[in-house]
């Protein structure tokens, strides 16, 4: 399996994915081949959008979409859930590895 990539063209959210584990994700899933969608709160914009635009000009063979979302606000899930469903490829897998006290 060595030389193939594991998601491509495969549509993957990740929440929390400016640092840490999520921002591990959102890399592997892009270098294999995955159109990836992060989220990240208001706060780590600049973050996020700084990331996005490193991945894109990787060179890696999967893509990565950076949005502001603050996972405790329903309505800024459903917004970041709709651009993933504007996607042309709807199998999907989420991921999230922040965490959120209510």
């Amino acid at each position: 399996m060595a030389g193939q990539l594991r998601y491509p063209g495969k549509v993957v959210i990740v929440t929390g994915g400016t640092f840490g584990i999520g921002l591990g994700i959102v890399r592997e899933f892009v270098r294999q081949g995955a159109k990836v969608v992060f989220c990240s709160k208001p706060s780590e914009a600049e973050a996020g959008q700084t990331i996005q635009r490193e991945l894109q000009d990787s060179g890696c063979p999967g893509d990565a979409c950076f949005q502001v979302c603050d996972v405790s606000k329903e309505c800024d899930i459903q917004n970041h859930v709709s651009l993933l469903c504007s996607s042309p490829c709807m199998r999907f897998h989420l991921t999230s590895p922040s965490t959120v006290n209510f």
